[in-house]
């Protein structure tokens, strides 16, 4: 990432084809230049592509909705760091961050994005920013921007 260089990233989890709630809070961040979307309802995203059209997108399986077209979980690098994607539900998060703490230490993931719980979470452990945007068909979402020096996460 060059110095100076701001990412934005749009974090969403568990639209559950609420596609007003999606369609506002995809006009309202339409300068974002990356949509990760962390299941249930990813393949929401579909009926907005001209929304979608510029940015990188990313998204995951949820345990709704199922159709195993769309991979369960991702491990990818944006802006110079490691994200790990995954819905959560695979790594039991409705009970505690365990297995998802396991699968970010596998994969060496800087920041771990998921959803399943539909509750906003925002923590750091051992080095790993670990995100929740809650469920956007209830309003809630994430945004992150990177800079070369710091993530800076705001939850709506």
């Amino acid at each position: 990432m060059a110095p100076g260089e701001k990412i934005k990233i749009l974090l969403l989890s568990d639209s559950h084809s609420n596609n007003n709630a999606l369609v506002t809070v995809l006009l309202q961040n339409n300068d974002a230049d990356v949509i990760i979307h962390c299941g249930d309802g990813q393949d929401d995203l579909d009926g907005f592509m001209p929304l979608l059209y510029g940015k990188s997108v990313y998204r995951v399986e949820g345990n709704w909705h199922t159709y195993g077209a769309t991979p369960r979980r991702i491990t990818t690098v944006i802006g110079g760091r490691t994200f790990y994607i995954s819905h959560g539900f695979d790594e039991r998060v409705k009970t505690d961050l365990t297995g998802l703490k396991y699968r970010a230490a596998l994969e060496k993931a800087d920041i771990v994005c998921y959803g399943h719980t539909h509750q906003q979470h925002d923590e750091t452990d051992s080095g790993v920013r670990y995100i929740n945007p809650g469920a956007v068909f209830e309003g809630r979402y994430a945004v992150i921007e990177l800079t070369d020096e710091d993530v800076n996460v705001t939850m709506w």
